[in-house]
């Protein structure tokens, strides 16, 4: 252990002691590691006393030994110690909201990691000093994720904007479009969707709720204008007959994956109406009922050809289209040097 000053010592010695835990000097001699001497931790203990904390000071019956801890009703003043299983779950969490990095909100999240590191009980003091074990647990891997550092501003602006529940104006390239639009919303959330974050926010002249791009905005004002929710945002009813974010009429949709990717494929869910049923062969037949886009024309693809689509025969016939440009694109194009 580092040497520590003695705000740093005292704060460390109320942290133990708002556990119930009953010490003697000897104890926090050893907790120290031997590097304070056990004079200095005897005047560290009547500081906190005289400053007023309600310490407790009572002989072992060894010798002029001591004990030391807080008066029992005033233990419920301090925070509960964090549990190990608490402090991981809290790292973990950290390395998977890798969207934010970069932003302000990664900033708080570090914040607020730093305020549970010193919640922890002395058992677990090892664990906080070397984060990088804890850092070791998880790693996320994130194929063509956006860079959310320069839309920082926007997105705090936004969660305090959905949190005080005000009217926010937007500035908004669509995609495939060079005018910008200009909106006033409600935001109700973020939503996250394959590493895209939205701003979801109703729009009361079209009656309808918007998913914003932060990466297509060209701007966001919180405005001093306050708004009552003319209905709440249901993920319930926004997921049906939706892949992921594109929309159309929902069909069944019914797949088959060969042996050869089943064990990829099972157990895995990628929408709430997906049902699954095992082939004798060893194949996996899938069904769902979501809209043909090129959501889901995309998502079949990259199965490439260890999944067939049984039905319905128009999503067959497009595939078939799709895979015929595909090959003359690379028929008829000259090989490239």
């Amino acid at each position: 252990m580092p040497e520590v000053t003695q705000l740093e010592r005292a704060l460390r010695i109320l942290q133990l002691l708002s556990t119930g835990a009953r010490l003697t000097v000897n104890e926090l001699y050893e907790h120290f590691d031997r590097k304070v001497p056990k004079r200095t931790i005897q005047r560290d203990l009547l500081m906190l006393s005289g400053a007023g904390f309600p310490l407790v000071s009572e002989k072992t019956g060894r010798g002029n030994e001591n004990v030391w801890y807080f008066m029992r009703e005033f233990t419920s003043f301090f925070p509960v110690p964090i549990q190990l299983e608490e402090l991981m779950a809290a790292h973990l969490l950290r390395r998977a909201l890798r969207a934010f990095k970069g932003t302000r909100v990664e900033e708080d999240i570090e914040a607020l990691l730093r305020k549970v590191d010193q919640l922890v009980p002395s058992s677990l003091l090892e664990v906080v000093e070397e984060p990088s074990r804890l850092g070791r647990m998880l790693d996320v891997i994130e194929v063509g994720a956006y860079d959310y550092g320069p839309y920082s501003s926007m997105i705090s602006d936004s969660l305090r904007a959905i949190l005080h529940r005000k009217v926010c104006r937007v500035s908004y390239r669509a995609s495939g479009r060079k005018e910008v639009w200009t909106y006033e919303v409600e935001p109700h959330k973020l939503l996250l969707c394959r590493g895209r974050l939205y701003l979801v926010a109703y729009h009361r002249v079209h009656d309808d709720f918007f998913l914003l791009a932060f990466q297509r905005m060209e701007g966001l004002e919180v405005l001093d204008k306050d708004f009552v929710p003319e209905r709440e945002f249901d993920m319930a009813s926004f997921r049906e007959g939706r892949l992921g974010l594109m929309s159309a009429g929902p069909v069944k949709v019914r797949l088959r994956f060969s042996p050869d990717i089943s064990h990829s494929v099972r157990g895995r869910l990628w929408h709430p109406s997906q049902r699954t049923r095992e082939l004798e062969d060893g194949s996996l037949e899938v069904e769902m009922k979501v809209g043909i886009t090129d959501e889901l024309i995309g998502w079949i693809m990259s199965w490439q050809d260890y999944a067939e689509v049984l039905e319905p025969q128009r999503l067959r016939e497009e595939l078939r289209r799709r895979l015929k440009r595909m090959v003359r694109m690379y028929e008829d194009a000259p090989a490239l040097t």
